[in-house]
């Protein structure tokens, strides 16, 4: 899902989910994806952590 979808769906700013998102990627709790289609493009995934 991307930020901008993230924004939408949860009535936030885009820079309030941009925010959010890069301290998810420093707890290590968010995964960074790149869409093949458009490599400009990023999503963001829940990372699964197992153990």
């Amino acid at each position: 899902m991307s930020s901008k979808e993230l924004a939408k769906r949860t009535n936030l700013s885009e820079r309030t989910v941009r925010y959010a998102l890069k301290i998810l990627k420093e707890k290590d709790l968010v995964e960074e994806i790149f869409f093949l289609k458009d490599a400009r493009r990023r999503g963001y995934r829940r990372k699964v952590i197992l153990g």
